[in-house]
């Protein structure tokens, strides 16, 4: 059965996660299809539940899609894939719910396929899209897992699904794991409080072979209620004890509601997880006291090279799962957590997510020296309603902080190098922090450029922009704070000895102090930015917008946050939106 989703707006909560549905911000560009990433990276184009025709099952977000495929087509390696029976959902934003209202098309591969490495792309009467890399092989074990399930089956088919996801551990490089629809509870799990017991999972993938444990193709997976004994849905180890190694595995397009984790590989661990993909969650958790609730935290510990965290929705953490905005506050539980124990290497890549209605926040922030995050890649995300009134004890001032850490002796830098760009920022309690401001974990060279960062500020010591020690260069931004706010649009603490703060062709309004000492005053400006309907979540510039064609083309800022190239007038627009002329 092919099943089809919505193309533009967003609903309201299910019970399940609290009812706030706020639209995906302008969705309306029209153009050609874009795709931005997979679940999987590689798969074998054979062995499903023993049909000879049949691959593994493959999802890819992009937008302009379609909400129904009508002529449109996935190709691999330019081979179209044409029939019905080749799709498994098109268009689809829920089952489980997108990040930013992307849409997600499922195919299943098949032996007609070139292999090795190729690419995908997506064809609609507008146009083809870009092509994202992809490895396809003929060899690779596909297993199945539903609530009803029994373990002492073969696992091969949907008719002999397993039940619990301890057999996740007899999982080998290659294979694919899908959880079929339904709810899981605690009989499902594989130890008391969690899911997927990590301690022992020292079986990694391997090049072009990953292990991946995703959901099944058009069916929505519910990973527990918040049952007050099941905790995570994978733990790793701490403090020496145990040994993980999930290096090239892919775990994603769940829905997941737990009560401390949804992925926590453990403190001074001893395991490392290389090329690790978390894709496409519908996350919470609802425990609000202090230490616990923060709903991914991929400690580095022994070594983490290339993490990426792509399309993931990670909402209403530290909350109740039927709360309601009036309903007061919980804890200040975060969405994302990377907070060291060793080194983030290569490039660490968090983009296409949202995260939204948080009580804390998105955190980089070390806690040794040592610690370090090499070069972090964080684009096109949409962070909003981080932190809001009311607030809970000890409430976040800031929606992401970009290199922090704990004191350790000495001074050190933990984020390294960033580019932070094409993303959106609403409605948060506080803004940016950049640098350290605690003691330790320092940043190094931090780029901000081509974001926009709307009404933020609900009291007057809740800043958009909060300075360390780190060098930071702001670029292309459209800055807007909430109206009221008298607290200006920075400050906090100056930048220190890593390097100076500077600015250039950003666009302000709404301040109490005008552009920044520290940018400069020929490209910047203080002037209403004329936005299409920001109340309606179209945040493009308009067409007498003085962003329009103002700023510097960078490299990395095309496409822009809605996959439209840039430039698209005589220059390159300011923030996170490119308009069309």
């Amino acid at each position: 059965m092919l099943l089809t989703g919505c193309f533009g707006g967003r609903p309201g909560g299910t019970g399940d996660e609290g009812a706030n549905g706020d639209p995906p911000p302008g969705t309306t560009a029209a153009g050609a299809p874009v795709i931005f990433f997979t679940d999987l990276s590689n798969a074998p184009v054979r062995g499903w539940a023993g049909r000879p025709d049949r691959g593994a099952a493959v999802s890819v977000w992009g937008l302009r899609l379609g909400s129904a495929r009508g002529h449109a087509y996935v190709s691999v390696g330019g081979v179209p894939l044409s029939r019905d029976e080749d799709y498994a959902e098109w268009g689809a934003t829920e089952r489980p719910r997108t990040a930013r209202g992307l849409e997600r098309v499922t195919f299943w591969l098949n032996p007609d396929l070139p292999l090795g490495a190729t690419t995908i792309t997506v064809t609609t009467p507008a146009g083809t899209s870009n092509a994202l890399p992809f490895f396809t092989r003929g060899e690779g074990r596909i297993f199945f897992l539903r609530p009803d399930g029994n373990d002492a089956a073969s696992g091969r088919t949907p008719a002999a699904a397993w039940k619990t996801f301890a057999k996740v551990r007899e999982l080998q490089a290659g294979d694919v794991l899908y959880v079929m629809g339904g709810r899981y509870g605690p009989e499902n799990a594989a130890a008391p409080d969690r899911f997927v017991q990590a301690f022992n999972l020292d079986r990694p993938g391997a090049p072009h072979r990953s292990i991946a444990v995703v959901g099944y193709p058009g069916e929505e997976a519910v990973l527990g209620r918040c049952e007050p004994g099941l905790l995570y849905f994978v733990r790793g180890s701490s403090e020496g004890s145990g040994h993980v190694d999930l290096s090239r595995w892919v775990l994603g397009k769940l829905k997941v509601q737990v009560r401390d984790a949804v992925f926590y590989l453990g403190n001074n661990g001893r395991g490392r997880a290389d090329a690790l993909r978390l894709v496409g969650f519908d996350a919470t958790t609802c425990e609000a006291r202090a230490g616990h609730g923060t709903a991914f935290q991929p400690e580095a510990n022994a070594g983490l090279r290339d993490l990426r965290f792509l399309g993931n929705y990670v909402h209403h953490t530290g909350k109740p799962l039927d709360w309601q905005e009036g309903d007061g506050s919980g804890y200040r539980s975060g969405p994302l957590y990377l907070g060291g124990w060793g080194t983030y290497e290569g490039v660490t890549e968090v983009a296409y997510n949202e995260f939204a209605y948080n009580n804390g926040r998105v955190q980089f922030f070390g806690h040794k020296q040592g610690d370090a995050l090499e070069h972090l890649s964080f684009h096109h995300n949409w962070i909003h309603h981080t932190a809001t009134p009311p607030w809970s004890s000890g409430a976040g001032s800031v929606s992401v902080v970009f290199g922090d850490g704990d004191p350790s002796g000495s001074d050190y830098v933990f984020l390294r190098e960033a580019d932070i760009y094409n993303n959106l920022w609403t409605d948060n309690s506080g803004g940016v922090r950049f640098g350290g401001t605690t003691g330790g974990g320092n940043g190094g060279e931090l780029r901000f450029f081509n974001n926009t960062h709307w009404h933020s500020g609900f009291a007057p010591t809740f800043r958009d922009f909060q300075f360390g020690n780190a060098g930071v260069v702001l670029s292309n931004n459209v800055v807007r704070p909430r109206d009221g706010d008298t607290s200006g649009h920075y400050g906090g603490w100056t930048s220190g000895a890593h390097g100076p703060v500077r600015g250039d062709h950003n666009l302000y309004w709404g301040l109490n102090k005008g552009v920044p000492d520290w940018d400069d005053p020929a490209s910047s400006r203080e002037q209403p930015p004329r936005l299409v309907d920001p109340e309606g979540f179209d945040f493009r510039p308009g067409a007498d917008s003085p962003a329009r064609d103002a700023g510097r083309c960078l490299p990395l800022a095309s496409p822009d946050y809605l996959g439209v190239p840039r430039p698209q007038g005589n220059g390159c627009d300011l923030g996170a939106f490119e308009a069309a002329p």
